[in-house]
């Protein structure tokens, strides 16, 4: 009758693929709200006293006279109205999260019950997951679930933490540094890999314009070498080479140095095509080398 879990992805793709990066902007700030409240998780905020988390076919909160109810952001509005105080900043960023992204709640939960489930000495036991808040329903197969998933080491798990900060604010080298330590392909992490790809194309899109850079240096072309510097640091905001090749080639020309503006990555295919369009026409790329910065 469709009252089971899983009932509209199936059981298979409720399985399938659990985060293996909660990918969300201010997470650390998020998990710091979380914890100044004494909760294990972000589950803990979204349920009521005698009612237990759904979670494999999104959030949903069960238990009690009432209906299996979906958690999304009315929802999230609705219990930061009515809990207020210690609750409010964390419920308001949930909420902004989840209108930025339906998935990410789901998401954040997943990565933060299976992080707890790996670290219990218990945690392939489906009691563990029903302590957790878990409702009983679930419990067996996400632990088991959880217990099959990648591990992550504690440098692994500050990377995957901080890669969508690092990101948003355009810190292209940051983020392949932070990739670096990650395993290929996101770990089943389609999300992830995804993002992964996208930084190593960034990536390869300023170092082709460092190149370009120094070849028309190299031809007596300060114009076009400081256009493709330029480029090269709007690509990726925290690169130092092409910072400091700007300086040097204004100083050079006599001129007031030009500080780029910082672009976050982009969001949409407009802005993602935006960010990737040559600062100005006589920047040209060339076969891509090594990472410069």
């Amino acid at each position: 009758m469709g009252l089971e879990f899983g009932h509209n992805l199936g059981l298979r793709r409720a399985l399938r693929g659990l985060p293996l990066s909660p990918l969300v902007p201010g997470y650390g700030r998020l998990v710091a709200r979380q914890r100044a409240l004494g909760l294990r998780h972000i589950g803990d905020a979204l349920v009521e006293r005698g009612r237990v988390l759904g979670v494999l076919d999104g959030v949903f909160e069960e238990g009690g006279a009432r209906r299996r109810q979906h958690i999304g952001a009315d929802r999230l509005r609705q219990l930061g109205a009515a809990r207020g105080g210690a609750y409010g900043p964390l419920l308001a960023q949930l909420e902004a999260v989840q209108l930025q992204d339906p998935a990410a709640l789901r998401r954040i939960l997943l990565y933060q019950l299976v992080e707890l489930l790996q670290a219990h000495p218990q945690g392939a036991d489906p009691a563990t997951a029903v302590a957790l808040g878990v409702c009983p329903q679930e419990a067996g197969p996400l632990v088991r679930v959880a217990a099959a998933h990648l591990r992550l080491d504690g440098e692994q798990r500050r990377a995957v933490e901080e890669l969508a900060d690092a990101w948003a604010d355009g810190k292209v080298r940051r983020a392949a540094g932070l990739t670096a330590l990650l395993p290929a392909g996101g770990g089943g992490d389609a999300l992830l890999r995804r993002r992964l790809a996208e930084i190593a194309e960034r990536v390869k899109e300023a170092d082709d314009a460092l190149d370009a850079a120094r070849e028309a240096e190299k031809a007596g072309d300060a114009r076009a070498a400081e256009d493709c510097m330029l480029r090269a640091a709007r690509l990726a905001s925290d690169c130092p080479r092409a910072l400091l090749g700007l300086v040097r080639l204004h100083r050079a020309g006599g001129g007031a140095v030009w500080v780029p503006v910082r672009r976050p990555a982009a969001r949409s295919p407009v802005r993602r095509a935006a960010a990737r369009s040559p600062v100005r026409r006589r920047c040209t790329t060339r076969a891509p080398g090594p990472v410069r910065c």
